[in-house]
This record gives C-alpha cells, structure tokens and sequence, in this order.
C-alpha cells in the first residue's frame, strides 16, 4: 500500500470521525471518535506522544476503521483542545503517567468499553504501558512504536545523570526541562517554528536536537518535512497556539513523581500479546533500547520501519501492512480475546 492511496483523517469535518468532548477526572478532553461502517470487532485507544496530538493517527485511524474496530483517539493533557493545568497552581503531578493512565481508564469506563487494545506512539507507549500496569484486567492486546514497554521505575535517576550514564540519546530532555525552553516557544512565531523543526523524516534538512539547552534555536526552522503538508502544519500550529508548550514540557518534569508513584507497584510481566514497532533510524529511540522488553513480555511480536520517529506519517502504509499482518494473526485469530 502506497502513501498516497491512504484517505488520511481531515483535521476537520471529517465525515468518518465525529469530535467529542468528556470531562474526566475534572478535566476536559477533546477525542476524536470513530466507528466502522460493519460489526464492531473490539475497541482501541490510540494515545499520541510530544509533540503530537490525535492527528498523528491520522493515516492509522482508516484502516482501524476498515479493519473493523471502533476508535478513540484523545488529546492527552496539555495538548490541543484538552485542558492544559498551569503548574503553578497545578502540581507537576497533573502531568503523571499515572494521571494520564487513571485518565484513559476512567474515558474508557464512560465511553462503555470493557475490553480495550491500546496503540500507543512516544510517549502514549508509556502511557498504553502504564494502563496495563495499573489496570490490565480491561487490556487485551497492546500495539505500541518506538517506544518500548519499560517496567514500573525503582529507582529515580536525575535526567543530567541519565544522559551521561545509561541514555546519551535523551540528551534533548534536559532542554526540555530547561525553563527557558518553554519561554522561547512564546516568542511570535516559534510556535509553528518549534513544531516544524521537531516533525522530521529521513531525507529531511534538520536542525541539532541533541542540545542540553537552546534547543529552540538549535531546532531553527529548516524547509517543512516532505511528510508534512501545509494543511498539516497550520493544523498543529494553531492547535499548539491555545496553550502553548507549558503543559507538553512539563510530561518530561514529571520523572519523580513518577518514581514515587510507581516504586512500590506489583509487577509480574505483560500477559498480553504485544506488538513493538521500531523505527530503525529514530535517533532518540533506537530499537536497540527495546532488547530488555524480551524478558517482560511473553507474547511479542516485533516488526522494524525503515523511517526516523515520526513513523505513523513518515512511513504508515508499512506499519499498517505489520498491524495487519498481527491483527489478522493474533489479534482476529483463533485465541481473540476482545
């Protein structure tokens, strides 16, 4: 299947997903919906990562569609049209993992959906991780690209010691952490600038992200990706523009109250079947870094894309051919269990 021959979801009046709002938890959320034309296979909750929102599954969302399923896809706290606390007054710890993943559980509960398979990309594959973790009893399959599933964390590392100890390609998260990364977004302009420079594909002129500051300026606002229209990047723009980056940044200052959240939490392993795709060029998250999921997950499958991180629009037609390839054998086989 071609790029081009994929009918991409509209960013609006779509006539094959609706737009809803939902408060949850005392906040609101902004989802999109979508049903299949024939009988409802199962149900599954796409969650997007930074800097995204439910458009990245735009070229996702037809085949789930086609293949059957009913889809919900938010945008998560701090991004688009869900609410985006300011921290202050907020605490940081609104932007948890384990508020997004009670979040996501409790959507489920209103929308009606006892049984859910969870698609998630950056960082939505560590919130799909912890709603299996915190909730596996509604999970029946777990689908989830470049990042892997990674246990509850047991011991805290400051993200400067992380970088230069076990994860040198993290190196732009302590920019992200950087304050001054936040105030430079608000400048005229830098939205779209910041946002354009982040969305890059091989091929693409880039700018340097892996900087411990400055990272706005070292991003610089290179050609628009190829994989990314004009349409598309209004789109994120003006959705970025309601709220800015405050509440996106603030899901990497999250790291100790996820800690404290998740140090003592019972662990035995993913029991479902899991399907990671990788993406061979993601300079942040090689698949190098999935080797220890082997030893969590009994039932993987994993799959490569020869793309960098943007996988789902810089390559979809190939991750929609290993989805297929895993829908038909796993989750639509004889062992279905949505």
């Amino acid at each position: 299947m071609a790029t081009n021959n994929i009918k991409a979801i509209r960013p609006y009046d779509d006539p094959r997903v609706t737009h809803n709002f939902q408060v949850v938890n005392g906040k609101n959320y902004h989802y999109v919906h979508g049903m299949p034309a024939g009988s409802i296979k199962g149900t599954i909750l796409c969650v997007h990562g930074f800097p995204d929102l439910w458009y990245g599954f735009r070229f996702i969302i037809p085949f789930l569609l086609e293949k059957g399923f009913r889809v919900i896809v938010p945008d998560m706290i701090g991004y688009g049209q869900t609410d985006a606390p300011r921290v202050p007054p907020a605490d940081i710890s609104a932007y948890s993992l384990k508020n997004h993943a009670t979040d996501m559980i409790e959507l489920l509960k209103i929308l009606n959906v006892p049984k859910v398979i969870l698609f998630g990309h950056d960082w939505g594959a560590a919130v799909t991780s912890r709603i299996y973790i915190y909730n596996n009893e509604i999970v029946s399959h777990i689908a989830n690209v470049c990042v892997p599933f990674y246990p509850p964390i047991r011991e805290y590392i400051p993200i400067r010691e992380l970088v230069a100890t076990k994860i040198p390609s993290f190196k732009y998260q302590i920019a992200f952490q950087d304050p001054q990364t936040e105030k430079d977004t608000e400048a005229p302009g830098k939205v779209r600038q910041f946002l354009n420079g982040l969305h890059r594909g091989r091929g693409d002129e880039r700018g340097e992200l892996m900087v411990d500051k400055d990272i706005v300026e070292s991003i610089g606002n290179p050609k628009r990706s190829k994989f990314m229209t004009e349409e598309d990047l209004d789109y994120y723009a003006k959705e970025f523009e309601r709220n800015g980056f405050h509440g996106p940044l603030n899901w990497y200052k999250a790291g100790k109250v996820n800690y404290e959240d998740e140090k003592d939490l019972p662990f035995e392993g993913v029991k479902v079947p899991y399907l990671f795709i990788g993406a061979t060029h993601d300079r942040a998250l090689p698949p190098s870094m999935a080797e220890s999921q082997k030893h969590l997950i009994t039932q993987l499958t994993t799959r490569l894309v020869d793309t960098g991180h943007w996988a789902l629009v810089e390559g979809p037609e190939v991750v929609i051919g290993h989805m297929n390839e895993w829908f038909d054998a796993v989750v639509l086989g004889d062992k279905c269990k949505i």
